[in-house]
């Protein structure tokens, strides 16, 4: 419970902090627009298309590779409680 509260607290405080400064405003221009934090340089349609298929792909590899992970290792650890014990398995 006190965990719970804690966690709570620091996401209340990161979502605070977030408003006031203007980091969610600055993410989303960028995200929408192109336009970079702090600056005034403005990345082409072409530059964000690149960059955001590039995190988009990312994304996607980290997912299918967690996944393909636990798959692989559901489907061999019944395998491995099947068969007979090894009796010289180090050496």
């Amino acid at each position: 419970m006190r965990k719970n509260i804690i966690v709570a607290s620091l996401v209340g405080w990161a979502i605070i902090f977030g408003i006031t400064s203007g980091t969610f405003s600055g993410l989303m221009m960028f995200i929408l627009v192109g336009i970079v934090p702090g600056t005034d340089t403005i990345l082409s349609p072409m530059q964000m298309g690149a960059l955001l298929s590039l995190v988009a792909s990312l994304s996607i590899i980290i997912v299918v590779s967690k996944r393909s992970k636990t798959s692989f290792e559901r489907r061999y650890s019944a395998l491995r409680e099947r068969l007979p014990k090894r009796r010289f398995h180090r050496i």
